[in-house]
């Protein structure tokens, strides 16, 4: 499946501004580092980059955690619209959009349920149209 750039562009915002919180803690704390290292023993200097390690980690951790989760919650309404899209296009013209929410996916399912709605009359008009036209002919015959 193809993912649009309109999805990959705003995760990969939210992936830059992570590793930018990321290394900025980390250069933070490795000031720190550098600054207690005048005074304190190399046994406070592994603590120190001990820390550094653990909240770097923990860091990459929730965004990592954070970027699944708004890719799922973004991708998971889309896919559902297309598996919605193609079970109307060999002809199920009964069904409804089923996307529950209001952003844009709820625009354009209700657009897909209005378009369904729509060649459905239409459908329903023609196919009467034809009935009419058939009596029609067997009336005159």
């Amino acid at each position: 499946m193809k993912v649009s750039s309109k999805i990959v562009i705003p995760i990969s915002i939210i992936i830059i501004i992570i590793i930018s919180i990321v290394i900025f803690s980390a250069a933070l704390i490795i000031k720190e580092a550098e600054d207690s290292f005048r005074s304190v023993s190399q046994l406070e200097l592994h603590k120190q980059l001990n820390k550094l390690l653990i909240a770097g980690s923990i860091a990459a951790l929730m965004g990592i955690t954070g970027v699944l989760i708004v890719a799922h919650r973004i991708s998971k309404p889309i896919k559902r619209l297309i598996i919605d899209a193609k079970t109307i296009s060999p002809g199920h013209r009964n069904w409804n959009p089923t996307i529950q929410s209001k952003d844009e996916l709820a625009i354009l399912s209700d657009i897909i349920r209005s378009m369904n709605n729509n060649l459905q009359k239409y459908i329903d008009s023609h196919v009467d149209s034809e009935k009419l036209a058939t009596l029609g002919c067997l009336g005159s015959a």
